[in-house]
Formats: C-alpha cells, structure tokens, sequence
C-alpha cells in the first residue's frame, strides 16, 4: 500500500531552439583573441570574478578545465554509491589526491573547497553534498566564479539526509483511536506537520491475513490510525506488525530511505485490566518514615500465568528483545515526575515486570508507579480471572508461620565468624533487624539454595557444647531461634569434622571447628573455625524479630469478564 503525504511539482529543464537552431548567449566577459578569429577559439576574458583555473573555462586556451559535462559525470557517479573514474588527462583528474584512479565526494568537495573564490563549500560527512554540487555546476552553461559559487548556493539547499522515524516519541492512547505518533522527519529537516515531504508506504501483517492492512493508515501528519470506517473492536487478537518504510520526497533530494517496524499486541476480547487499584498506602515499611525511605527495585508477577499473558507500561512504548520488553524512562499519570530515571522489563519466561530506579524511590513513589502497570491478555479468548502478586523491593520473600524472611548474601572475604555476626546484626532491610541467617526446615533450604553465591557464615555453632563432640549438640546462635538445639541439618558428606584447616589461629585449632558455613555449590553445610580463610562472605536472613511486620506484598484478583477492557501494547524496532 502505497501512501503520498506530499508531493512537490518537479519542473522539467527545457532547452530553448529557435529555427532548428540553438541559442547560445556570450557573456559580456567574453572576447576573441587576435589571430584566432580564423581558427574560431574562444576564451573568457581573465578578470577577478574569475576562479581557479581547473573550474574556469578559457582562462588558458591550452587548459584542460572542468566542464559541466564532467560535473554530470560526477554526479551519475554519487547517485550510485560510487566514485568517479578518471584517468591522467581527464578534467577531475586533478582532484585524485590519493591517486588511486578515482574521485570520490570527499575528494570532489576539497577540489571546489579549494578554489580562493568559493564561499560555504560543506566539506563535512565525507562530502555529503558532493552529489548536489555535481547537479548544480552540471546545470552551468560556463563555470565562471560567479555562476560556481551560484551553483554551491543552490546545492546547499538540497536535502540529503536521511529521513527520521523518531522512536523516542511513539505512544499509544489507552483509547479507541490507538493515534500513534511516529515523528518523521524529511531530509531536509522538516517534520510531515510542518511541511516535510515524504513519501511513506506500509505493509501490514497479521494471522487474520491480507486484510490486516486495510485496517491502518498514515494520516497528513505522519500517524499511524486506524483506517476510515474502523473501530478498535474490528481489530483482531495477537500481534500486528506495521513494516513502515518513509522515502523523502523533496525537489532536490538524494531520495533516501527509512524504515521501522511496529508491533502492536492487541486484544479485542476486553482482556486488559488498565487501573489495577494499588496505591501506595497497600504498603508500608517498619522504622522509619515510608515517603524517605528509598527502595531500589520493585516487581509485578503473573500468579499462574501462560504465554499469552502480558504486563506493560501504560502510555509509553517499550522495545522488544526476544521474550523481553523494555521500557525506558518510564513517565505518565500521577507519578510522572517520579519516573524520569525509571526502567521496567517484563520478562516473559518469569511472567514478572520488574521496575528499577538507580538511586531508588519510596514505598509511596512505588505506589504511584503500581498504578501504570497494565494487564494484557493477547489469547484469542482471554481467561476469566488473573491474579497479580505486587512486590515492594528485589528480595522475594520466604514465609514461615505468616511471617515473611529475607536473605542477602554479604561478600567479605576471610571474615571471622564473630564479625559476620556482629555485621549481620547491624543491617536493616525494609525496617527489619538482620542476622546471620537459621535454616530450620529442608524446604527453606531449598530456597536458599539458588541464591548461594559464596562460602558463607550461617548463624550455627556448636562451641558452648565442643566438649560433647555430638552433632545433636550444634545450636543456633543468632535470630529468632538463638539457643536453640538445631532439629534440621543439611550436612555435607563426612561433616561435621571438626578438623581445623586453613587459618586457624592457635587458639581456634586448640578449639576445633564450631561454626557453620554454607558450600556455595549445593546447599550443604560444613563446619569452619572461627578464623577460616576459606570464608568469603556470609549470608544475612531479616524477618521474625519483630512483633510488626513491613507490608510489602499485595496480590490482587482480577475479573477480566467484569473489568476487562480493550487495550493495546506495542514495541518498535528500527
């Protein structure tokens, strides 16, 4: 489908005759020698508006100047990409400076660049006016200084750039007309609503087939719409993709091309949930003030999700990698001015949408944000119910007897046992105490496992009861559980030991191995000195010393058959 926006009047060249004869005017300069009358020679009279000899003609009758007919040359030669050929003798030969036989923009602009007469030469780009300043100077019928500089005047204004599709301002409404604003720009810098002419065509596809592209259109100003006579419930589920290509279409232009593709994921089931209800006071956090507390990172999760389930940003466009979105500088609705360094991926594999601010916002601004997440089915019938777990925070938490426990691995090389306790006890995390982390069932194990990182101190000791030598004497030291008797283990093979390795001090080798650490491969436990040098971090657990307890977490059910609306995601690629 092919689409003018604008199209300028071309006037074609007209060459004047006269009686089957043509006209050639002299001018006023031009004179005959004496003694050449006979022989018909004929020169430019030398005089100041006169330029450099190359692109002078006349000025020696034994010269080899450039003539318009070689400009013409070097004009074809631009059009395709390609540099002039020229051999010893040919009037540009001149401009080789590298003499490889040839005369490329670069070249031909520095040859007229160089010429003492000559104002506003763009030698910039590696000549990328060359082609212009060809076509003008091939236009001359003499190359005088005056009609040169003419010629780089008119070639100045030629467009030749390359027309722009600006991603960066592409949105689309949350309503029925899905307006969606592509920016473009013509190669001579003018956009399509302010005058720029382009040239755009579009192809559009869909399972629905070839009539997916009577569905669209570009309007006067460069918008992708909805055709005439359609509404947002004739489009059809899944994914349209708009193969957009914008040729510009200036006068004198180099004709250069375009070109972006825009995915549109859409439903027409009303299978979208565009106000999901959270607001900032669904959460809060303990010890301090919720509106200065900054958090780093929160998450939207799809609780029993499938493949054609979406979360996006409303009113910003994302870019698509794979089975990932990507928003960047997330804006719009209430929480506008909080966003400006926000960035926002959903991951389809996990079916979560994770948002991230480099120095963090609060529980309050994260609210804010809550509310410009958007659900979106694309499945030809979408499911009755949804349901939608929101997270303050990048921890996912761990829950024993309804209390939510956070784990942090803290790298510190060859730390004494002491102070990881001391380090661990010391940390704060949404307002809750942190300690070195009690592992009392295989099932919080299993949790704790995929997030080892290193050989790392847990809160296990058995040095108040070393002179018993029985593992049912290792108690834990630190949290909620500090002095009690350990009930679930989760020993490596051949442990507990208590066979003092590497770096232990005298004392500790006197004492043997009381402390436990994690390997950082399997999840199982071993037993350390105090003073071991194959520690290199310790793992730090928050939650169950406090009577309160942060709200953090909201998961809310949706009824897509009563709430769902029809709405829309897109990404655009260039």
């Amino acid at each position: 489908m092919k689409k003018l926006i604008k199209k300028p009047v071309k006037t074609p060249l007209l060459s004047c005759l006269l009686g089957g004869v043509l006209l050639v005017t002299l001018p006023a300069s031009a004179a005959f020698r004496t003694g050449q009358v006979g022989g018909g020679s004929f020169t430019a009279a030398a005089a100041a508006t006169d330029t450099d000899p190359h692109w002078a003609i006349g000025t020696d009758p034994d010269s080899n100047p450039v003539m318009p007919a070689d400009a013409a040359q070097a004009a074809a030669a631009f059009a395709n990409d390609i540099s002039l050929s020229v051999s010893a003798g040919d009037a540009l030969a001149f401009a080789d400076t590298n003499s490889d036989g040839t005369v490329d923009t670069h070249e031909f602009v520095l040859a007229l660049s160089a010429a003492a007469s000559l104002n506003a030469v763009n030698t910039a780009e590696n000549g990328i006016y060359a082609r212009a300043y060809a076509s003008e100077i091939a236009q001359l019928s003499q190359l005088t200084a005056t009609a040169l500089q003419a010629a780089i005047d008119a070639g100045n204004s030629w467009a030749v750039n390359v027309p722009v599709v600006a991603n960066s301002n592409l949105a689309l409404s949350d309503n029925g007309e899905h307006t969606q604003s592509l920016g473009i720009i013509d190669a001579a810098g003018l956009s399509v609503a302010s005058g720029g002419l382009v040239q755009t065509s579009y192809i559009v596809t869909h399972s629905e087939g070839a009539d997916a592209s009577n569905k669209f259109s570009i309007d006067d100003t460069g918008n992708v719409v909805l055709a005439s006579g359609v509404t947002f419930a004739d489009l059809s589920p899944g994914s349209y993709t708009i193969a957009l290509q914008v040729d510009d279409d200036n006068a004198k232009s180099y004709q250069k091309t375009a070109t972006v593709t825009v995915a549109l994921s859409l439903s027409n089931e009303a299978g979208c949930i565009l106000n999901t209800n959270i607001q900032a006071s669904d959460f809060s956090v303990l010890g301090g003030n919720p509106v200065t507390q900054r958090i780093a990172e929160v998450r939207v999760t799809i609780v029993n999700g499938n493949n054609d389930d979406r979360l996006f940003i409303k009113n910003n466009l994302p870019t698509k990698s794979a089975d990932r979105w990507t928003w960047y500088n997330v804006s719009g609705g209430a929480g506008s001015t909080y966003f400006n360094n926000v960035t926002a991926i959903y991951d389809q594999s996990e079916l979560t949408l994770t948002l991230a601010h480099n120095v963090g916002l609060s529980v309050a601004k994260w609210g804010a944000a809550f509310a410009q997440v958007g659900y979106l089915s694309v499945a030809d019938s979408p499911p009755a119910r949804r349901e939608l777990s929101f997270f303050i925070g990048s921890q996912i938490p761990y829950e024993i007897n309804d209390v939510f426990h956070y784990y942090e691995y803290v790298a510190a090389n060859k730390i004494h046992w002491s102070t990881a306790s001391f380090h661990a006890a010391n940390k704060r995390l949404y307002g809750l105490q942190g300690y070195l982390a009690t592992i009392v069932t295989a099932a919080e194990n299993s949790f704790i496992q995929p997030k080892l990182e290193g050989q790392g101190w847990i809160g296990l000791s058995d040095r108040r009861f070393e002179r018993y030598r029985y593992a049912s004497n290792w108690e834990w030291r630190t949290g909620p559980e500090a002095g009690q008797r350990a009930v679930y283990t989760n020993w490596s093979a051949g442990e507990p030991n208590n066979a003092p390795g590497i770096g232990c001090t005298p004392y500790e080798l006197a004492q043997g191995e009381d402390f436990v650490h994690y390997y950082s491969d399997n999840g199982k436990w071993n037993d350390y000195c105090m003073t071991s040098k194959n520690i290199t971090g310790y793992y730090v657990e928050y939650g169950g010393l406090e009577l309160q307890q942060p709200d953090l977490t909201e998961t809310m059910v949706y009824n897509l058959a009563q709430d769902g609306v029809f709405c829309s995601s897109a990404s655009v690629t260039d």
